[in-house]
């Protein structure tokens, strides 16, 4: 076995398949001061005794555990206590054994506490304390409805009619249209230059791919990249682009652009303007400090759903081995009972009812995949067609297919991870509703007339989401009615719903609505006059800004999102970049199980490969790589070495042989060897058992002075 320690600012890897057990997983000693640690683990066989013993460092705040293989089994995940203070986990489990017991225990509701961890807990009152501290900067003056005094008070003029105030919103809706257009243009620029920089043009002309090509790679790619970093680069890039216009208001103002622009409507008398280039500067400042505000907010609300939609990523994982026994094999029972009985079926445990609901809308979905067949042009020519290579499509042929491995949690969550990365990203369709609204609200006040749109855009935001929520809803519990049994949603009626764009507009109504609500309710932050008109229901829409909206998008935006995915993924919604997604799962599937096959193949024969190696004896010093090739103990016992052979290095990595079979392997060996190396790593092999095969080597190779038995 070999380890290797590093510093807390690098990780610590354990040697994989060293079969270290369930003991050598007791004694592991690592630093307890480590803050990040990778530990691979793969076919250890530590199994649920070393799982329970694995003793991680308190204070890890970083972990990567890999258990494939292990054979941990329920208890194991039952048993493996992870420090409380992770904030982030990669943990794998593949072919552990976990099971259904194991997935509902209290690994589980670990993860939950972890994930609940990664909330910071002082992100709330850190929000509020800046929110009260702008409030109280804003209204610092006396709160009347005397613009001349309060604006004197600022420093600043009222150049505006006190009795018209849509005078001033005029100007700042105008001043918001330009700004806003700025924000367009430099973020085209940006976005064209991050595109330039990753794919050359001769690179993309060489590269054309098609639908399926395209949906295989961006299902690698959400498969790699971390959500949290697309919330990162996005709202860092989102801010640099305020940034860049931060400087392109102080250059204005440095060439004497706001001079210019007072001399060039200095003679507008019907309506009033600023009156001086430091007027058009302070509210054109306003402006930009209240884009700056709406983002803030938006990325708050955004954060807080991509924790909640973690919590919802968990549940689907540990959901999705409800349905395999410890062998990774499809349950028996869930195999032969149907939809009927599996909705009858009775939970007292709230896991073991969301078990049930997973597996019962897993087999719905795979009904509704068959009832598609022959209804839909694009399904049968994609889907249809690849299923078809292995076996008939027709009688329910889908649904034996993919029912025994069909990863359905894993589709969930691709198509969920689809959804975050829309919403993550402002689209600029979002920032043009913004010039198109603002434009229209200008226009309207340009005229006079005294209008509150804020309350139109709340009521608008409101019906949206409730619509959006409750036909969801009724779609989820179609789902898990069975109705797709009865072809009662696969209506070719609905194909104009496979639009491939479809979640996309979806999000994108969701951002519009969620981006101009956090515009009008950041408005006090950013403008003292709104505070001058009327403080308290200033204060008002401060508390609300960074109480009830974040609370908003942690418990509404997230679970709406998490529906709107099982819905677009699984109703008659389903998009067609959904079933090419579907179709490249298949071929991997294909393609994983004919390598297996080989694989099968490859050790049946390594026994019958050793026997049949034809060694010349003239062979004087020999190095054998038998890593990995499984030849057991029969086939270590038919190697035929060479006779006069005087060095001998041979690779017996992963090769399943015990002791007593390398003992009597070495009975045979020829008497001339002089130098003798033997790696057994993965082996059935303890280190207890090397004195013994040493003396056996002394034993047989009196002219061996010191033999080399790597364990």
């Amino acid at each position: 076995m070999h380890s290797q320690e590093s510093p807390e600012d690098e990780p610590v890897q354990q040697e994989r398949s060293c079969g270290i057990r369930a003991v050598g997983a007791a004694g592991l000693r690592l630093p307890g001061t480590l803050v990040r640690l990778r530990l691979l683990l793969q076919k250890c066989d530590i199994g649920p005794e070393g799982a329970k013993a694995l003793a991680l460092p308190p204070t890890l705040e970083r972990l990567e555990l890999d258990l494939s293989h292990c054979l941990i089994g329920p208890l194991g995940a039952s048993n493996l206590q992870l420090p409380r203070g992770l904030a982030e986990l990669d943990l794998s489990l593949l072919r552990c054994g976990v099971g259904d017991r194991g997935a509902k225990g209290n690994l589980v509701r670990q993860l939950g506490r972890h994930l609940e961890a990664m909330q910071p807990p002082w992100l709330s009152g850190y929000v509020l304390a800046v929110c009260w501290t702008l409030a109280a900067s804003a209204g610092s003056g006396d709160a009347t409805s005397n613009h001349t005094e309060c604006d004197q008070g600022h420093g600043h003029t009222a150049w505006w009619n006190p009795d018209q105030p849509w005078e001033f919103e005029h100007f700042e809706e105008v001043t918001v249209v330009a700004l806003v257009g700025l924000t367009l243009l430099v973020d085209a620029v940006e976005h064209k230059l991050d595109h330039l920089a990753e794919h050359s043009p001769a690179y993309e002309e060489a590269c054309k791919m098609g639908r399926k090509e395209v949906a295989a790679h961006d299902l690698e790619k959400k498969s790699m990249e971390p959500v949290w970093g697309v919330f990162l680069n996005r709202a860092t890039a989102e801010f640099t682009v305020l940034g860049i216009l931060a400087f392109v208001l102080w250059l204005c103002h440095s060439l004497g652009a706001f001079t210019a622009i007072e001399l060039a409507f200095d003679h507008v008398q019907e309506f009033a303007l600023p009156t001086t280039a430091e007027e058009y500067r302070h509210t054109t400042e306003n402006v930009h400090m209240h884009l700056f505000m709406t983002f803030f907010l938006y990325y708050v609300i955004v954060g807080l759903s991509l924790v909640r939609s973690q919590h919802n990523m968990a549940s689907w994982a540990a959901s999705s081995t409800a349905f395999h026994d410890e062998k990774g094999k499809t349950k028996h029972v869930v195999e032969k009972m149907t939809l009927k009985a599996l909705k009858a079926a009775p939970h007292s445990d709230p896991v073991e009812k969301g078990s049930g609901d997973f597996i019962l809308m897993r087999q719905t979905f795979l009904e509704a995949l068959q009832a598609w067949s022959g209804k839909w042009a694009f399904f049968d020519d994609t889907l249809g067609k690849t299923i078809g290579k292995a076996v008939p499509v027709e009688d329910g042929g889908i649904v034996r297919y993919l029912e025994p491995w069909f990863p359905f949690g894993h589709y969930l969550l691709l198509n969920y991870r689809f959804l975050l990365d829309r919403v993550v990203v402002i689209h600029p369709v979002a920032l043009t509703s913004m010039i198109v609204i603002n434009g229209f609200q200008a226009l309207i006040h340009r005229f006079g007339m005294d209008f509150e749109f804020s309350f139109v855009w709340i009521i608008v935001f409101t019906i949206i989401t409730a619509v959006l929520w409750f036909g969801a809803d009724k779609m989820i519990k179609d789902l898990k009615s069975g109705s797709y049994s009865h072809g009662r949603l696969a209506d070719p009626r609905f194909s104009f719903l496979h639009h491939s764009k479809l979640p996309m507009y979806l999000c994108l109504i969701l951002q519009i609505c969620m981006v101009y609500i956090c515009f009008e309710l950041t408005r006090p932050l950013a403008h003292d006059a709104a505070w001058q008109i009327d403080y308290w229901r200033s204060v008002s829409h401060v508390i609300t800004c960074f109480t009830i909206m974040p609370l908003f998008g942690w418990l509404v935006w997230g679970n709406l999102l998490a529906r709107l995915a099982m819905t677009l993924s699984c109703g008659f919604m389903i998009s067609e970049e959904n079933i090419l997604r579907i179709q490249v799962m298949v071929e991997m599937h294909m393609e994983s199980v004919g390598k297996e096959k080989k694989e099968v193949s490859h050790q049946h024969i390594q026994t019958d490969l050793s026997q049949a190696l034809n060694l010349p004896d003239s062979i004087r010093k020999l190095r054998l790589d038998l890593a990995r090739c499984e030849i057991g103990a029969e086939g270590l016992k038919g190697l035929r070495l060479p006779g006069r052979l005087t060095s001998l290095m041979l690779d017996l990595t992963m090769c399943s042989v015990g002791p007593e079979q390398l003992k009597a392997f070495i009975a045979t060996l020829p008497k001339t060897l002089e130098a003798l190396e033997m790696n057994l790593t993965g082996c059935k092999v303890k280190e207890a058992s090397v004195a013994m095969l040493q003396q056996a080597v002394k034993a047989r190779l009196p002219l061996t002075a010191s033999p080399t038995l790597v364990v």
